[in-house]
């Protein structure tokens, strides 16, 4: 089995209006040995839909944006990166992404990236040739934590969860796609460590 822990930093909430402008892949094999990592930055095609208040949040300004990769050429290192860790071909080869809400980052993923570029270009690099269709939402994994466990958070964000479980976070990085993938990466070792035992306890 392989695990794609991801996440993507984009210019609002609608996955069809919005578009990705940072994504994050750590790749690992079931037992954490690491595969490849990759971090994409895309320029926006719609300038127009983007949410202010989204680049306040990933302290990103609209000059910076300016200076993006092409879309398409990012796109195209996206595909690469993926081929490299998935025969698209087998169905069987297939990964587990892994993110902080987990069906935010698909969708994006499947309209903003693999739909947008294969309609423009009449291409057939289909998002769920390289993905399982089922995933791990840490979001939901620290849920399980809360009611089966009876912890407590704050709230349910990436950062609050690591400081729950003594994970050491640099809220200066935060909101950087590959930092918080890095952080995801923890969160997800370390809460599978505790469940294992409470699993297994006595």
């Amino acid at each position: 089995m392989k695990l794609c822990f991801l996440d993507s930093e984009t210019t609002g909430l609608n996955a069809t209006t919005n578009e990705i402008i940072e994504l994050a892949m750590i790749v690992d094999t079931d037992d954490r040995k690491n595969l490849g990592k990759i971090r994409l930055k895309f320029r926006p095609n719609n300038w127009d839909a983007i949410d202010p208040k989204a680049l306040e949040i990933n302290g990103i300004t609209m000059e910076e944006l300016e200076g993006y990769p092409d879309r398409d050429e990012s796109f195209q290192k996206l595909v690469e990166f993926l081929d490299e860790h998935v025969n698209k071909y087998d169905r069987d080869d297939k990964i587990y992404a892994v993110a902080h809400n987990l069906w935010f980052d698909f969708n994006f993923l499947h309209n903003d990236l693999f739909d947008k570029y294969n309609d423009k270009f009449d291409a057939k690099h289909y998002f769920f040739s390289y993905f399982h269709i089922e995933g791990f939402d840490t979001v939901a994994f620290m849920t399980y934590f809360k009611i089966i466990l009876g912890r407590e958070y704050k709230n349910m964000k990436l950062g609050t969860l690591c400081e729950a479980l003594k994970i050491d976070v640099d809220k200066d990085k935060t909101h950087s796609a590959f930092y918080d993938t890095v952080l995801l990466r923890k969160l997800f070792y370390k809460a599978d460590i505790i469940m294992d035992k409470f699993l297994n306890k006595g």
